[in-house]
C-alpha cells in the first residue's frame, strides 16, 4: 500500500462539483466502488465519480554540483575520439569553470583563464595541489584554444583524467 495522495472527484451535469482528498490506502479496496455507488444528490440523479490516482511524485533532492560535473565529465569520455582537441578542450573547460562556479563559488566562467587564476590564488578553499592541477589544466586548454598547439587524442584524454581528478579532489598527475 502506498501513502500517496488520491483525488476523487465528484461530477455533476459534466462539471466537478467537488474533490476530495484521501491516501491511497483508502481507495485501494472496494471502497472506491462502493463510494460511487452511493454517492446521489437530491432528486436522486446520480452524481459520477471519478478516482483519479495522482500519485505525487517526491522531489528528488538536487543533483550535487560534483556528481553533475563527474557525469558531465564521464559523458565526454565518449567524445574524446569523435571531437577534434579544440571543441573538446573548450568543452571540459566549460564544465570544469561551471562546477568551480556552482560547488565554490567563484564567478569564473567569464573570466580568463589568468583571472580565474589569479582569483584562486587568494581564496584559501583549494589545496596548493588543486591550484597547480588547475593551473596545468587551464595552461593546456589555452595552448589548444589560443595557441593552436598541435593536440591530439592524447592531449584530450590527459584534459579529461586531470578535469576529474580535480573534481575528485586529486593531485596532479606527473607524465
Amino acid at each position: 500500500m502506498s501513502d500517496d495522495v488520491d483525488f476523487v472527484d465528484v461530477h455533476f451535469g459534466g462539471r466537478r462539483i467537488s474533490r476530495y482528498c484521501a491516501t491511497g490506502r483508502l481507495f485501494a479496496n472496494t471502497a472506491v466502488a462502493d463510494f460511487r455507488r452511493h454517492v446521489f444528490c437530491p432528486g436522486n440523479h446520480r452524481i459520477d465519480c471519478w478516482l483519479i490516482a495522482q500519485k505525487r511524485k517526491r522531489p528528488q533532492p538536487p543533483q550535487l554540483p560534483h556528481d553533475r560535473a563527474l557525469e558531465a565529465l564521464e559523458l565526454m569520455r565518449d567524445q574524446v575520439d569523435r571531437l577534434n582537441p579544440y571543441q573538446f578542450s573548450i568543452r571540459v573547460s566549460d564544465i570544469l569553470r561551471r562546477y568551480v562556479t556552482e560547488q565554490h563559488g567563484l564567478p569564473v566562467t567569464r573570466q580568463t583563464s589568468m583571472e580565474f587564476l589569479n582569483a584562486l590564488a587568494k581564496t584559501p578553499q583549494f589545496s596548493s595541489d588543486e591550484k597547480l592541477l588547475l593551473e596545468d589544466f587551464l595552461n593546456r586548454c589555452d595552448l589548444i584554444k589560443f595557441a593552436r598547439h598541435e593536440a591530439t587524442t592524447a592531449d584530450s584524454r590527459l584534459l579529461l583524467e586531470e578535469a576529474t581528478r580535480f573534481v575528485k579532489g586529486g593531485q596532479l598527475a606527473t607524465f
